[in-house]
C-alpha cells in the first residue's frame, strides 16, 4: 500500500466534552474512518462511493447533533470540519475550524487541521504559520510536529529544522509509521544512511504493507 505525505488531520477522541453532545460525537466517530482525512472510498472514475457518502453525511448528522446540544462545543466543531474535508467541501470546513478556534484560541487540534488546508490550497506560509501556533500551545503535538517538520523539510529544503520536528513528534508520538518514514528520508538527506535505515526499518516494522518505505530500505 502507498502512503501518502499528506498533512496530519486529527479527529478528536473525547475527553471532557457535555454529556449529551458526547453521545452524539461518539456516534459521528463511529462512523468516520480516521484516515489523512481527504477520503479513501472512490470510485474508477475518482467519484466516492455510494456508501462513502452515507457514511460521512451519518457522522456529520450526529457532530451537529452535539452543536446542537452544546454550541460551544469545540471538539463538535473539529469533528464536523473533518466530515466535512473527507467530502472536499473545504470552505465549509475552515468554517468550522474557525469556529473552534474562536471558542478556544489556544486549540492546538484546530491550528492543525487548518494549516492542512491552507497547504492544501498551497499556501505554504500561512500553513506552517498555522503549524507553529498549534506547537506553541502545546510543545509536545506531534501531529504539528510533524507537519511543520515535513513542509520545512520538503518545501523549505532545512533538514535540520525538519530533524528537530521530527524527532519531537517520534518522542510523542511513537507508533506512527509515516513520522519515521519522513525522519529516513531526512536522515537520508544529510547522509545518515544508517539512521535512515533503522527509519525506514521501523515504519515497515509498524505498517508491515508501507510499500515506499520498505523500497527506501531496500535501496539503502
Amino acid at each position: 500500500m502507498t502512503r501518502s505525505l499528506l498533512p496530519a488531520l486529527l479527529a478528536l477522541s473525547l475527553l471532557a466534552t457535555s454529556g449529551c453532545s458526547t453521545y452524539y460525537i461518539e456516534r459521528g466517530l463511529n462512523k468516520l474512518d480516521h484516515d489523512n482525512g481527504f477520503g479513501q472510498y472512490r470510485e474508477a472514475n475518482g467519484e466516492p462511493t455510494e456508501d462513502y457518502v452515507d457514511k460521512i453525511e451519518n457522522a456529520r448528522t450526529r457532530f451537529e447533533r452535539a452543536i446542537q446540544s452544546h454550541q460551544r462545543d469545540k471538539r463538535a466543531r473539529l469533528n464536523l470540519g473533518l466530515s466535512f474535508v473527507k467530502e472536499g467541501e473545504y470552505e465549509k470546513a475552515m468554517e468550522q475550524y474557525n469556529e473552534a478556534i474562536e471558542i478556544d484560541d489556544e486549540y492546538s487540534r484546530a491550528y492543525n487541521n487548518r494549516g492542512a488546508l491552507y497547504e492544501r490550497e498551497g499556501n505554504i506560509d500561512l500553513a506552517l504559520q498555522e503549524y507553529d501556533t498549534a506547537i506553541r500551545h502545546d510543545e509536545k503535538f506531534a501531529p504539528g510536529h510533524y507537519n511543520a517538520g515535513r513542509v520545512r523539510f520538503y518545501e523549505q529544503n532545512k533538514p535540520e529544522a525538519g530533524l528537530r520536528h521530527l524527532d519531537i513528534a517520534i518522542e510523542n508520538e511513537k507508533k506512527n509509521a509515516l513520522y519515521y518514514y519522513v525522519r529516513g528520508d531526512i536522515h537520508a538527506a544529510m547522509g545518515s544512511t544508517e539512521l535512515a535505515k533503522a527509519d525506514y526499518a521501523k515504519a515497515v516494522a509498524l505498517e508491515e504493507d508501507f510499500t515506499e518505505a520498505a523500497d527506501k530500505l531496500a535501496a539503502l
